[in-house]
């Protein structure tokens, strides 16, 4: 896959994915121009270029709604509380899958790649069927989890557009199963360079993938 850190939910034995990503994945210009990391706005964490502003925009609200999905996923009983000491290392996840959405949704445009609603809802409806015997297991699923339909649309999306970018770089040409491992290995570094580049984190949540993260710090000083 693209993003090994996507969150993986297990049910009735059936995996899923379910990576995080923004509910807003559509309208709005695109954002060219970055600010500074000092100039968001209050209400906004993070900003990714190249996007459409509604997708490349993870608000405050947006944030607070992944993190109290990742507290569940780490089997936390409800989000912890900013200063807290599992606070950051939920809130990174958060946002961590909050962006690997935005990039997926934004690569696969630049490819050319596209997730139409009728792939989304067959889909969907495969991995319900085989995960939930029925709609109240379903349903408890994800009010357990803090996920809405709009939430397990956008991730069935992303898991589709990952795998169609993923068959694009290896049969385009490669000979042998190496080749295509090594093909995949270089896209992904290209990909990852390339993005990170295009985000910029409030300073207070700036994690590794944003060009502000701890990675830029390292390698601006040396270390």
């Amino acid at each position: 896959m693209l993003v090994p850190t996507a969150i993986v939910a297990v049910a009735a034995g059936v995996v899923i994915v379910v990576a995080g990503g923004s509910s807003n994945s559509s309208g709005g210009g695109e954002i060219t121009t970055l600010p500074s990391p000092n100039d968001l706005p209050p209400q906004i964490v993070t900003i990714v270029s190249h996007v459409p502003v509604a997708l490349g925009t993870v608000t405050r609200a947006e944030l607070s709604h992944a993190l109290a999905q990742s507290a569940a996923q780490k089997g936390l009983d409800s989000s912890p509380a900013p200063g807290s000491s599992k606070y950051d290392k939920t809130a990174e996840s958060a946002l961590e899958e909050l962006l690997n959405s935005i990039w997926i949704q934004g690569e696969a445009a630049e490819l050319g790649i596209d997730a139409t609603a009728g792939e989304i809802a067959a889909k969907r409806a495969k991995a319900k069927r085989e995960a939930f015997k029925n709609e109240g297991q379903y349903r408890k699923f994800l009010a357990e989890n803090h996920y809405t339909e709009a939430d397990v649309r956008e991730r069935v999306k992303d898991q589709i557009l990952t795998t169609k970018m993923t068959k694009r770089i290896e049969g385009e040409g490669q000979p042998n199963r190496q080749a295509k491992q090594e093909a995949l290995s270089n896209f992904v570094k290209h990909y990852t360079t390339k993005w990170r580049a295009r985000t910029v984190c409030m300073p207070r949540y700036a994690i590794e993938q944003c060009r502000n993260g701890p990675a830029q710090r390292e390698a601006s000083t040396g270390h």
